[in-house]
């Protein structure tokens, strides 16, 4: 059985291969998935739930949205059953030639 760093490491592998298929593999069926506050996909708050929820509401948005988006990897955690990871928003919205470089940091539990 595979930690949840490994877990959540191919994920991230998976994204970065643009194997959305794969990253969606790694999600429990139960998850739910918040942007930050004031995000354009979700600019009230509100959660995605469930694999198909995310797909509709990021994946197939983002794909078409975004030249060059990536998310570099700075570090992984483990804390108890979650995991913290350190990571970098890159890339360039289309809508608006504006370039992207944001830290972020992902929770999973």
């Amino acid at each position: 059985m595979a930690s949840n760093v490994q877990v959540v490491k191919a994920a991230y592998e998976a994204f970065g291969r643009r194997d959305i298929p794969g990253v969606l593999a790694t999600f429990d069926p139960g998850i739910e998935w918040r942007l930050a506050e004031g995000h354009p996909y979700a600019p009230h708050g509100e959660p995605w739930r469930g694999p198909a929820a995310i797909t509709r509401s990021f994946f197939m948005r983002s794909g078409g949205e975004w030249d060059g988006f990536a998310v570099s990897l700075e570090a992984l955690h483990e804390a108890g059953d979650a995991v913290v990871a350190e990571r970098r928003y890159t890339g360039t919205f289309k809508a608006r030639a504006r370039a992207l470089d944001a830290q972020v940091c992902h929770v999973w539990m």
